[in-house]
Order: structure tokens, then C-alpha cells, then sequence
């Protein structure tokens, strides 16, 4: 409703979702924790977190949970439309879903054995991908969309090309 219907002046719905979700954030149970994690290394090269988890319905869940809070955090009915909140909110929203992308590839790379995950986390570089803008991790990007194209058969040349022209590598 808040992605694509059409949007009220009471946000009791919204703030209601985002209460669920924190909540299921909050209460899910230890074995949704990651049994091993590392952040990623940038001096080494590195952009995605490692993170492993126990069973791939846990990858599958945090993967979705993550889904979920890139569209609430994009479609917040509060983000002011215009003026200097406005730039700062969006700074805010970008660098909240770059986050949220960047833990989404790590669960996918790092638990290869869930080959669904690689498909979600191109579902969420398709949404957010165009808004990367350091080099390496637009490469690292990329890399992502090769692999699940090249190892899963799901198909990421429309997306590859859609963000190469976004990030102005091709005309």
C-alpha cells in the first residue's frame, strides 16, 4: 500500500508495520541469529559482511526481513518532500539501504548452499543498486549479478545494464 496504492494522511498503518517488523526483529528466536559474522575489510578489498547462519530458512528470513525494511525505510510517509530536511533525509534513507544491500549480499555470498538467496539479494541490487557510487562496490555488484547469472541461470543482464548506464559506465 505504501510502495505503490495510494497513500493516507493517517500513518497508523505504516507505523503499525514498522512496529511488526521491529518487533519480529527483536523477538525472533537466537537460532535467527548469524552463528559466525565479520564485518567487511574495506582496507582489503572488501564490501560485503560475512555472515553465516545455520539453515537456509534463516537465510531466507533475515534476507526477507531485510527486503521489507528497504521499503519501509524508502517509502517512510514522514520523509519531508521538500527543503534542507528533505536532502538530509534522503542522505539518511541511502546510506540506511546501502547498508541494508551490502548485509543482503553477505548472506547471500557467504551461505552459497541457499542458491535462493543470490536471487534475493539481486532483487534488492535491482531496487538500490543505481545508488552505489564508490567504484569497488559497484564492481562488487556486479560480480553478484555475474555469478547468479552465470551459476544460477536467473537472468541479470537487463539489471547489469539498467546500473551501468545509471552509474554512467555505458551510454
Amino acid at each position: 500500500m505504501y510502495c505503490y496504492g495510494e497513500h493516507r494522511s493517517n500513518n497508523s498503518d505504516y507505523d503499525a508495520s514498522v512496529e511488526y517488523h521491529a518487533n519480529w526483529d527483536r523477538l525472533r528466536p537466537k537460532s535467527f541469529e548469524p552463528i559466525y559474522s565479520r564485518p567487511a575489510d574495506p582496507s582489503q578489498g572488501e564490501v560485503w559482511p560475512e555472515l553465516w547462519y545455520l539453515s537456509d530458512c534463516h537465510v531466507t528470513a533475515v534476507q526477507h526481513l531485510d527486503l521489507s525494511k528497504i521499503l519501509l525505510t524508502v517509502y517512510d510517509p514522514r520523509i519531508p518532500r521538500l527543503g534542507p530536511s528533505h536532502r538530509a533525509a534522503i542522505k539518511r534513507i541511502e546510506a540506511e539501504v546501502n547498508e541494508i544491500v551490502k548485509r543482503l549480499c553477505g548472506v547471500a555470498i557467504s551461505n552459497r548452499r541457499a542458491p535462493p538467496a543470490m536471487n534475493t539479494a539481486c532483487m534488492a541490487i535491482a531496487m538500490c543498486g543505481d545508488q552505489f557510487t564508490d567504484p569497488r562496490e559497484q564492481q562488487s555488484i556486479l560480480d553478484v549479478l555475474v555469478y547468479t547469472d552465470t551459476k544460477h541461470a536467473w537472468p541479470t543482464k537487463e539489471i547489469q545494464n539498467r546500473l551501468k548506464v545509471a552509474w554512467g559506465w555505458m551510454v
